[in-house]
C-alpha cells in the first residue's frame, strides 16, 4: 500500500512538474503559448477520435487547459493590445462564410504556408494535424507584431517548427511508400516555393499578383540587392552605415544596454556584452537608444516598448529618460531624420 501510495506521489509530483515547466516556459510569450494550445489541442483531439480518452491524456489535457487559461488572462486583463482585436471578427470571418470570407492577406498567408505542407500531408499523420493546428492562430486573428524579444517571439517562430516537422515526417513516411510519389510530391513543392516567390509579399490584394518584378521584395531578392548595392537597396545600405557609425562610438568590450535594432552592429563593431534595454540601465557603462526632440534642446529617450496600459509606453519612456539624464551624459546626439536620431549616452 505505502509502494503504491509513494508511486503515485512520484507521478503526481511529475506531472505537477512538468505543468509547471510548461507554463513556465510559454508565459515567456503568449503567442507562443497559443500556438502550443491549438498544435497539442489537435494532437489530443487526433488520439481521442482513433483510441478513446485515456489516462495518459491528463498530463497534456492539463498543460493544454492551463496554458488557454494563461492566454486568456493575460490577454483579457493585462495586456492592452489592438492586434489580439483582430481574434474576434477574424474568427467568425473564417467560420461562417468559410475560405471566402477570409482577407485577402489570410488566402495567401494560408496559401503560402498550406501549400509547403500540402504535398506531404497525407502521409505525415498526425503531424500533420498538429501543425496544422500551429498554423491556425495566425490563420483566425492576428497575434500582433514581435513586440517582445524581436524573432524570437515573433508570432510565424512557433509554428515554423511543427511545420518543418510534419512535412519531414510525412516525406519520409511517402519516401516509404513509393519514392515517386515522393519525387513528384517534392517537385510540386518546389514548384509551389517558385511561384510563391513571385507573389508580392507586401500588397494583400489581388492574391496571385504574379510578376517577376515581385522578386526583388521578397527575402532572397532584398538579400541580393543589397550585397550588390542596387539603387532599390539605397535606403537598406545607409541604415546599416548609420548603425555602423553608431557603433563606431562604442569602445570595444563594453557594456551596453540598448534596443534590437542597434545590436548586429555593435556585435560586429567588437561589442559582446549588450543587455536588453532597460535592463542593466545604472550598471551599464553604456547607453544606446533612438532619442526624439520634443523641443529646442529637450529630447526624450525611447525605446521601450509595454502593452500593460494604453499610456504605459509614453509614461514609462519618461521616466527612463528622467533617470538617464540623472545618471548618463550625453556622448553624441546623432540624428538620422529631423528632429529624431540616436543617442549614446555614457555613465557618469
Amino acid at each position: 500500500m505505502l509502494q503504491l501510495l509513494g508511486k503515485l506521489l512520484v507521478t503526481a509530483g511529475f506531472a505537477c512538474l512538468a505543468l509547471a515547466s510548461g507554463v513556465l516556459a510559454a508565459s515567456t510569450s503568449e503567442r507562443s503559448a497559443i500556438m502550443l494550445v491549438a498544435a497539442t489541442g489537435a494532437a489530443l483531439a487526433w488520439y481521442s477520435l482513433r483510441r478513446g480518452l485515456q489516462r495518459a491524456f491528463l498530463v497534456p489535457l492539463g498543460l493544454t487547459a492551463t496554458l488557454a487559461l494563461y492566454v486568456y488572462g493575460y490577454m483579457h486583463y493585462v495586456q492592452v493590445n489592438s492586434d489580439y482585436g483582430a481574434f474576434s471578427s477574424s474568427a467568425t470571418n473564417f467560420l461562417k462564410p468559410g475560405l471566402g470570407g477570409l482577407p485577402p492577406g489570410s488566402r495567401k498567408f494560408l496559401a503560402i504556408n498550406f501549400g509547403l505542407l500540402f504535398p506531404f500531408s497525407l502521409a505525415g499523420g498526425v503531424w500533420t494535424t498538429v501543425a496544422a493546428g500551429a498554423l491556425l492562430p495566425n490563420l483566425l486573428g492576428s497575434l500582433g507584431g514581435a513586440e517582445k524579444l524581436g524573432w524570437s517571439t515573433h508570432y510565424h517562430s512557433p509554428y515554423l517548427g511543427f511545420l518543418i516537422f510534419g512535412t519531414i515526417l510525412g516525406a519520409a513516411a511517402l519516401y516509404r511508400r513509393s519514392r515517386r510519389i515522393a519525387l513528384a510530391c517534392g517537385a510540386l513543392a518546389v514548384v509551389q516555393a517558385a511561384t510563391f516567390l513571385m507573389l508580392n509579399p507586401f500588397t494583400p490584394s489581388p492574391l496571385l499578383d504574379l510578376a517577376p518584378k515581385n522578386i526583388r521584395e521578397t527575402a532572397l531578392g532584398q538579400l541580393v540587392e543589397f550585397s550588390i548595392g542596387t539603387e532599390s537597396s539605397e535606403f537598406l545600405v545607409s541604415r546599416a552605415n548609420y548603425f555602423r557609425s553608431v557603433a563606431t562610438l562604442i569602445p570595444e568590450g563594453s557594456d551596453v544596454s540598448t534596443t534590437e535594432f542597434y545590436m548586429p552592429a555593435l556585435y560586429d563593431h567588437g561589442v559582446r556584452t549588450i543587455r536588453f534595454y532597460p535592463l542593466s540601465v545604472g550598471k551599464s557603462k553604456y547607453v544606446v537608444v533612438p532619442y526624439v526632440e520634443t523641443e529646442p534642446g529637450k529630447v526624450l529617450y525611447k525605446g521601450h516598448v509595454s502593452y500593460h496600459l494604453p499610456d504605459a509606453t509614453e509614461e514609462t519612456n519618461q521616466c527612463l529618460t528622467v533617470r538617464l539624464n540623472s545618471t548618463y551624459r550625453v556622448v553624441q546626439l546623432l540624428q538620422e531624420f529631423p528632429g529624431t536620431g540616436t543617442a549614446v549616452l555614457e555613465l557618469k
